[in-house]
């Protein structure tokens, strides 16, 4: 069974997505639910119900305060069986970035195993079906620009950023 659960936050409408092995899929804030839910059921397919507890509600309140600046550790489990397993070292080596630091395009790829994969990386963050709870946003490139930022715009991903610096330093 497939459930999820759509939230206001203070940048915008979230969507949440689980299975019985984990998070399937994620929305990056919204500017209202309508659009969290589409972009949700375009990542999981149909056949999601609502949110009847547990996870779901979990990731969701850590979600709230995550984006109100609160580093808050959002290690929740993912059903990793829904990514290849490039995809899988990839984005276990996005996962382990701390909050408030970045890495390159290349430093996640010779992580993952695949040190000439800058661009194969790229493209595997474009597609990433959990942002957030996988940091994608912290993935810039070597020369320090923000690079790309699939579902949001760039300037989602420089607040995200810049917000988690400046909590880190509290």
């Amino acid at each position: 069974m497939k459930e999820y659960i759509v939230f206001d936050t203070v940048l915008g409408w979230v969507g949440l997505a689980a299975d019985s092995k984990g998070l399937i899929g994620a929305t990056l804030p919204q500017p209202d639910e309508s659009a969290a839910v589409k972009i949700l059921w375009a990542k999981t397919g149909n056949g999601l119900l609502p949110c009847t507890g547990g996870l779901l509600h979990q990731v969701c309140e850590a979600l709230k305060g995550y984006l109100r600046g609160k580093p808050e550790p959002l290690d929740f489990p993912v059903n990793w069986s829904i990514f290849s397993p490039f995809q899988q070292r990839v984005l276990r080596a996005v996962r382990d970035i701390p909050y408030g630091q970045t890495q390159s395009y290349q430093w996640v790829a010779r992580k993952a195993g695949h040190p000439g994969a800058g661009r194969a990386v790229g493209n595997v963050l474009g597609a990433n079906r959990v942002p957030l709870i996988i940091p994608c946003h912290r993935v810039i490139r070597k020369d320090g620009s923000l690079g790309g930022f699939t579902g949001a715009s760039p300037v989602m991903k420089k607040q995200l950023i810049e917000m988690e610096k400046l909590a880190g330093k509290f």
